[in-house]
């Protein structure tokens, strides 16, 4: 038998300003997200009214599967982006709000670096073990970028 040894990906810190040019990029997924998430609606809205519509039959077997399809080819594009976004060592945790998180390190100790979609640039962080509400702005402790 052969044994397959899984190497631990080093995890990925960033400064304040490394997560703030990754921003514009971020948007853009994003915005891609926020489009894909109204198809799904849309799609599943649908999907609900034929259901109620028809309520079954072989006529609407086809169009059933067909809207299916749709939603679960939407669902993989939506994993898809995300796991694009997480592959760079970022954490998306909300795409509605468009919450997303940094791990960085502040006086050599993890912490979260947050930004939301409404805000020009990442200006809070908080301890893993905290929540989102306990944010709090960013100063001068952080890891600075390397020449």
């Amino acid at each position: 038998m052969r044994q397959v040894i899984q190497m631990e990906k080093e995890k990925k810190y960033f400064t304040v300003a490394e997560a703030n040019r990754m921003l514009p990029q971020l948007r853009k997924h994003l915005d891609g997200l926020h489009s894909l998430r109204r198809q799904f609606e849309k799609k599943y809205r649908e999907l609900k009214a034929q259901r109620t519509r028809i309520g079954g039959g072989a006529d609407g077997e086809d169009s059933y599967f067909t809207l299916e399809a749709e939603l679960e080819f939407v669902n993989i594009q939506v994993r898809a982006m995300i796991d694009g976004m997480n592959r760079t060592g970022v954490q998306i945790k909300e795409i509605k709000g468009g919450r997303v998180l940094f791990p960085a390190l502040r006086q050599g100790e993890e912490v979260l670096l947050c930004w939301t979609a409404d805000e020009e640039e990442v200006r809070y962080w908080y301890y893993p073990w905290e929540a989102f509400c306990d944010r709090k702005e960013v100063d001068g402790a952080f890891e600075r970028d390397t020449p």
